[in-house]
């Protein structure tokens, strides 16, 4: 008994001294789009509506600890099962982010768990991942280190020898602020994985290497964010079992080059434009820049993995390489209303000759097409905004982003696309 009135006065200690804070992100979208035709009676459409809750509380006992914890409800896409088929409840609720900060001093912090993890433009990895990672700040230089376990599938004793199997990532990341314009900065990751699928005994080791140096500088009413990733593949198949049918497969070493450059000019305090351009590519012995989990904005509604509408139809979802520039107009008409006009187009990197491969046909023209979009951002009580977007995405008439949209004569039936809807975003 006296045990439990200890460990009840201990935890009211604890509490008394402790903050709680509690938040919540919500999204709700909503869309229309056609994915194949202007002609009327050959029209496929797609009607989504989708719904995304986010609840978070943090927990600080002092200025040293505190732990946060990121739940979600969603992604719920009403009318489809299981998560949100008509008529029933379904299965929808996750762990986001559960994580422990420790700052032992100001200039030093230690976070472990689940941690929500990107590079500066998301174009290598940008994911939930489980490990440790410090940061460490040092008047102008700050540096950051992390270790993750990406996935964990087990051990296996091979002959003589015990194999583990999985991913593990270890990440590097450094900025140097030269002065209050201009910063530098270097990412450097590793991904470790290997695996046993392909044949009994047989085991896969591959190490994908990236660098990525990065340039962000502000001049006047200029602003530049750039980053360069390379990325390096080495692989093997190791014949650790013995497997009388294991012959050696030929894998040439990966390498690729990604960039991306994202650039504004505030013209006056109404208007501004911006430009944004992303290539991936470097083609050699049919590999590419291979990202570990992009998850790239490229500011357009169609042409993105990170847009604000569903993503249906995305031909940046490509094992080939890409160029992707756009530019924006942002004028304010009020202090909480903005209109968007958007122009950008993806095209390949080079010409790759007219082929079909894992239901994609690729034309031997490098250009795919073109996207215009029309779209606004509206403010209401502060934290509650409305984002309505209409888009039209014009491929070339040798483009099909599937080979299921080929016409009665084997032509690509893909004309235009059209987009309509909006999202509701509240943060609190």
């Amino acid at each position: 008994m006296k045990k439990i009135i200890s460990v009840i006065i201990l935890f009211a200690v604890l509490t008394s001294f402790a903050q709680v804070k509690f938040g919540m992100q919500m999204r709700l979208r909503s869309e229309l789009q056609n994915l194949n035709s202007t002609d009327a009676d050959k029209q496929i459409y797609d009607r989504r509506v989708d719904f995304r809750f986010r609840p978070d509380i943090e927990y600080a006992i002092n200025d040293y600890l505190c732990v946060k914890a990121v739940f979600e409800i969603g992604d719920i896409q009403y009318g489809t099962a299981p998560s949100a088929d008509l008529g029933t409840d379904g299965i929808n609720l996750e762990s986001k982010n559960v994580y422990m900060d420790a700052k032992p001093t100001k200039n030093h912090l230690f976070r472990i768990g689940l941690i929500p993890y990107k590079d500066a433009h998301s174009m290598i990895v940008d994911a939930d991942l489980a490990g440790i990672m410090w940061q460490g700040n040092f008047d102008k230089y700050s540096v950051e280190l992390a270790w993750f376990a990406a996935s964990d599938n087990d051990e296996e004793f091979i002959v003589n020898d015990t194999y583990s199997f999985g991913t593990t990532l270890l990440a590097l990341n450094q900025s140097y602020r030269l002065n209050k314009n201009i910063m530098f900065g270097i990412y450097n990751l590793f991904v470790f994985n290997r695996s046993d699928e392909y044949m009994q005994g047989v085991n896969y080791d591959e190490v994908s290497m990236f660098l990525a140096p990065r340039f962000v500088g502000e001049f006047g009413k200029f602003f530049v964010d750039a980053q360069l990733s390379i990325n390096n593949i080495f692989a093997d198949y190791d014949n650790v079992g013995n497997n009388p049918e294991f012959t050696q497969i030929y894998y040439e070493e990966g390498n690729g080059i990604g960039l991306s450059v994202k650039s504004k000019f505030e013209m006056d305090e109404k208007t501004t434009f911006r430009a944004n351009m992303l290539f991936r590519g470097c083609y050699e012995g049919l590999h590419n820049y291979q990202d570990y989990n992009s998850f790239y904005d490229t500011g357009l509604e169609i042409v993105n993995e990170n847009a604000n509408g569903i993503s249906t139809h995305n031909p940046m979802i490509s094992q080939f390489g890409v160029v992707v520039p756009s530019i924006f107009a942002d004028w304010k008409y009020k202090d909480n209303i903005t209109f968007t006009g958007g122009f950008g187009f993806i095209m390949n990197d080079q010409n790759y000759g007219k082929r079909i491969d894992l239901l994609k046909t690729i034309n031997d023209d490098m250009f795919m097409a073109w996207e215009l979009d029309l779209k606004a951002k509206v403010v209401l009580y502060e934290k509650l905004q409305f984002f309505p977007y209409f888009a039209i995405f014009v491929p070339s008439e040798g483009y099909a982003y599937d080979t299921q949209t080929l016409d009665e004569d084997g032509e690509p039936a893909t004309d235009m696309q059209m987009k309509i809807g909006t999202a509701v975003k509240y943060n609190f």
